[in-house]
């Protein structure tokens, strides 16, 4: 029983009392959650991937997954899987016109990429695929400054957007480590692949989320709420 019952509190996250300081910011704070809230972090990622499954509702989801994931990482406590529901149902409309430049930068790279072996010209091929490679990046770094802001805040699509391109010009450093954090575990998917095949539902998109918002969030808290606070 006491195997159990430990079993179950480190699924849960009820093993708090093991750890003499939760890390404040930064990646160790990232790894903390991974490893003491595994168990939630697989539930809210099948969560996401239940109400993905329409496509057209992928931001919503998002939304909610991110919501979910910065009250985790904000406060250490209190989140719950409603965070997540309360999130999707009221951006399914809203998000979706966010999402747009998003989809259309992400499309656009990977067709450049699938035409790029087509020139014979190696010069060619090279700008080709450095423009591909350009766009998807945009399309990750503008995408998840878009939705952690519209999880974050209740604004205006358009102030959502003003911000989220100020944020990635201002705070690019925060945006390089978001992108390294997407290809590193992406990355990690290829690697191991077709084994990797079953980890998007082991937790592999709220993993992604956790390690984006542990690199932007801080910026937006440092740029646009700590501010506030200090009035």
């Amino acid at each position: 029983m006491q195997i159990s019952k430990s079993i179950t509190d480190w699924y849960l996250g009820n093993n708090r009392e093991n750890v003499k300081e939760t890390p404040k910011t930064g990646f160790k704070r990232v790894l903390y959650f991974i490893w003491n809230y595994s168990g939630k972090l697989f539930l809210v990622n099948l969560f996401f991937v239940l109400c993905s499954i329409p496509i057209i509702t992928i931001p919503a989801a998002l939304c909610g997954l991110n919501r979910y994931l910065i009250k985790m990482y904000k406060d250490g406590y209190g989140f719950e899987f409603m965070d997540f529901f309360r999130e999707f149902r009221s951006q399914l409309i809203k998000s979706i016109p966010i999402g747009i430049p998003s989809l259309l930068l992400l499309f656009y790279g990977s067709y450049l990429l699938l035409i790029s072996g087509g020139f014979q010209n190696g010069e060619q091929t090279f700008f080709v695929r450095t423009v591909a490679l350009v766009c998807l990046a945009l399309a990750v770094l503008f995408g998840n400054f878009c939705f952690m802001l519209l999880a974050a805040f209740d604004l205006s699509s358009r102030h959502i957007i003003k911000n989220a391109l100020i944020l990635m010009v201002c705070e690019w450093k925060s945006g390089f480590c978001a992108l390294l954090s997407v290809l590193f575990l992406w990355g990690m998917l290829w690697l191991f692949f077709p084994v990797s095949i079953v980890f998007p539902l082991l937790g592999c998109f709220a993993v992604t989320q956790l390690a984006v918002c542990g690199s932007i969030f801080p910026a937006i808290y440092r740029k646009i709420i700590e501010p506030y606070e200090n009035l």
